[in-house]
This record gives C-alpha cells, sequence and structure tokens, in this order.
C-alpha cells in the first residue's frame, strides 16, 4: 500500500495519513504494487458498488508475529541471528508501524463488532518504530548482535509516516502488547520452526 501511496502522500504532505486518502498507483509491474493494487480495486469496489451489503475495509499496517512468512523485515532479522549469518543493509532510521498480530485481531473484532465501523475505511497502526528498535531489541532477546554484509546506514530507504488511527482509537482500542514481547513470542516461534 505505502509505494502505491507513495505519489500522492508526496504531494499533498497530509500527515497523518487520514483513514480515507486516496490512492495512486506508482508501478503496476512490480510484485509489490500488485498485490497492493488487489487491494485498492476490492476496496474501489465496495465503496462505488458495495451498498447492497455491509462493509468495512481494514488497513493493516506491518503486522508480524507467528506465521507471518519469511519475506518481511523481522523474520529475516530473527533467522539471520538465530543462524548467525549477515543480513543484508538495514536503514536503522527507517520506521514502520510494527503491530503485533494480537493487537490486530483484538482491532479486527471491535471493529467488526461496531456500527460505527459501517461502511467506513479504518486503518489499523500503531506508533511508528525505528529499523534500529526492532534490532536492538531482537539482539537484546536473543543475547546476540546481527551483522550486516554491507554496514548500517543512516538513511531512511522510503517514505513511511503515521497512519491516522481515529476511528480505530474512538472504538477504544489500543495497542496491548510491548514490541519486546511481540519480539519475544514472533523470536520463539521464528527459532523454533
Amino acid at each position: 500500500i505505502w509505494d502505491l501511496m507513495y505519489d500522492h502522500l508526496r504531494a499533498t504532505d497530509e500527515w497523518p495519513v487520514r483513514d480515507q486518502v486516496p490512492f495512486g498507483a506508482v508501478n503496476i509491474r512490480n510484485e509489490r504494487h500488485l498485490y497492493a493494487l488487489s487491494k485498492i480495486v476490492a476496496e474501489a469496489r465496495l465503496v462505488h458498488g458495495g451498498y447492497h451489503m455491509k462493509w468495512t475495509v481494514a488497513r493493516l499496517q506491518n503486522p508480524y508475529g507467528p506465521r507471518m512468512g519469511d519475506r518481511t523485515l523481522i523474520p529475516m532479522m530473527i533467522r539471520a541471528i538465530a543462524e548467525g549469518r549477515p543480513m543484508g543493509v538495514v536503514y536503522t532510521e527507517d520506521t514502520r508501524p510494527f503491530i503485533y498480530i494480537d493487537d490486530v485481531a483484538d482491532a479486527l473484532i471491535m471493529i467488526m463488532n461496531s456500527r460505527h465501523t459501517d461502511f467506513q475505511t479504518v486503518n489499523v497502526a500503531c506508533e511508528e518504530r525505528k529499523c534500529a528498535e526492532v534490532l536492538n531489541t531482537l539482539s537484546k532477546i536473543s543475547g546476540k548482535v546481527l551483522s550486516f554484509t554491507n554496514g548500517i546506514k543512516e538513511v531512511p530507504i522510503d517514505l513511511h509516516r503515521a497512519m491516522a488511527t481515529d476511528v480505530l482509537t474512538g472504538l477504544g482500542w489500543r495497542e496491548w502488547t510491548t514490541l519486546e514481547d511481540g519480539l519475544m513470542k514472533t523470536w520463539e516461534y521464528y527459532t523454533k520452526v
């Protein structure tokens, strides 16, 4: 989603990103953009033609936890640390709203049980965290240090900004799982698999 929103967000300077912000596709031939585009098309179908049924769109921002696959940052870091191998460059100042899957599940249950979210788009996100914080927490959990093949750079690789969660927090939702607790559960899963 972020890759597709980049051009629009760069042009608007709207921060945090509102729940109803429009999208703009950047490169539909890119595999990640195609995935995000499929979500946009589904959302557009609901917004413009789904009035015969009740609907809500939940935009999940960087969920993590057990069983999330191996192609995202946190599992890649865990595998590299556990296997004692170096990892490619991580931009330590880059941020993401990493949100533990249990908190995502709580948010989705609140959204489904509320009439205030009918016919709405709701961002499911939390506080932005630097990748350095994730790296340091994983190092603390494992007692090991992650090494890098190209060193650590301090320049962010792309645009990420906090998603407005006004609708969700208005329902009484908050993030319950600390980063350390969530990463500990994720570490335990990935080091046993």
